[in-house]
């Protein structure tokens, strides 16, 4: 993993996810945080699903998962976090924030965020037939 750097990336794809974390008293106050997280994307990419549930590991964090269309991942990242450390590769990036480490985010209860880029659906000729012709 090293520092987000913009200009060593270039997603070949415009699916995506993020996972995220958000410390929460009560499950309509996550929803609430949800909601701020989905209007801090929208600029920079569309937000088809929308999950929130109970962080088993916390008993005061709730877990955020957007799917993803539409995605400007550079333009997304930098609009949410100044800074995050990334891993993958140019084509298929991911970056990673904490609150502890990072500095500010767009949303400010959230405690870790994971934005990634997924490969592109392949061509219906490379697809598997499900008849297995």
């Amino acid at each position: 993993m090293k520092p987000f750097v913009a200009s060593e990336v270039a997603p070949h794809s415009d699916l995506g996810f993020i996972r995220a974390f958000c410390e929460s008293p009560t499950i309509a106050v996550a929803l609430t945080t949800a909601a701020a997280l989905c209007d801090a994307v929208a600029p920079n990419a569309t937000v088809t699903v929308c999950r929130v549930q109970p962080y088993w590991k916390f008993e005061d964090h709730f877990e955020i998962l957007l799917d993803l269309t539409g995605l400007r991942f550079v333009a997304l990242a930098s609009a949410l976090a100044g800074q995050w450390v990334m891993g993958g590769d140019d084509k298929e990036p991911f970056v990673i924030w904490n609150a502890g480490q990072d500095g500010p985010f767009a949303v400010p209860t959230m405690t870790w965020v994971n934005l990634e880029v997924l490969p592109p659906p392949l061509p219906a000729d490379e697809q598997d037939d499900p008849d297995g012709a």
